[in-house]
């Protein structure tokens, strides 16, 4: 069963996205016991049910699907970061929190 998690993601330009995902955990391995009762691992995943622009509530959702952005890195490099993966990472992590 999936559990929804709202939190904001701050992009590079300073435009604030209210994210809700549905996370659904993932479930280890059963490798212990008879053959037919062992299964393997499945790993948990990510639904973006809704990303907006914070100051634009009325507006459309926004996908973020395909968008990079131009990310500075600690020593100062520019690098271009899938923005998709990064709100999936941010997501993972806000759900971490509410866990602990």
């Amino acid at each position: 069963m999936p559990e929804q998690v709202e939190f904001e993601y701050e992009l590079p330009s300073g435009d604030i996205l209210e994210v809700v995902c549905d996370i659904t955990p993932g479930t280890p391995a059963k490798t212990w016991g008879l053959p037919e009762d062992c299964y393997p691992s499945e790993a948990g995943y990510v639904e973006i049910v809704r990303c907006m622009v914070q100051d634009q509530k009325l507006g459309p959702d926004f996908d973020p699907e395909g968008l990079f952005i131009r990310a500075k890195s600690s020593d100062g490099k520019f690098s271009y970061v899938d923005l998709l993966s990064n709100i999936e990472d941010a997501a993972w992590t806000e759900w971490d929190n509410q866990q602990s």
